[in-house]
């Protein structure tokens, strides 16, 4: 009994100190946000010419597909600074995403009509076309009657 009772305990202390963590997001968010003092726009940064990302040639040999989701700074200019991943695919594969990111150009955020640093996320699709799969696959010409 005595031992069931120190087993009660022992669950409902560390369920107690398991309560208090709160669940947190990725260091770097935090820091960016905090580093840059983000404010209320009054009209948020959009694209004006999006470049699309160049297909990594061994992620097309591996078949990988997916979406990145590239976060980045854009100043006041419209140009995206402090490129960053907010969710991956693959190394090759976010390493285009970012590429492209800081290849496009933005209206900058505003605030009481003032361009000023703002933060920006899109989502870049990686999908395989039937074209890419036939070179990966190439159909033998003695199947081709």
């Amino acid at each position: 009994m005595r031992l069931r009772f120190i087993l009660v305990l022992i669950v409902v202390w560390t369920l107690s100190i398991y309560a208090q963590l709160k669940p947190t997001s990725p260091t770097s968010d935090i820091e960016f946000h905090k580093r840059n003092k983000m404010v209320e726009l009054d009209e948020q940064s959009t694209v004006i010419n999006f470049i699309p990302a160049k297909y990594p040639e061994t992620a097309i040999k591996d078949s990988i597909e997916g979406q990145v989701w590239v976060e980045a700074l854009i100043d006041t200019l419209g140009n995206a600074k402090e490129v960053s991943i907010h969710q991956g695919v693959r190394e090759d594969i976010d390493i285009a995403a970012m590429d492209a990111m800081r290849k496009c150009k933005f209206t900058p955020g505003k605030v009481k009509g003032k361009a000023v640093e703002s933060t920006s996320m899109l989502c870049m699709k990686f999908k395989l076309s039937p074209m890419s799969l036939i070179k990966k696959y190439p159909v033998s010409d003695s199947l081709i009657k």
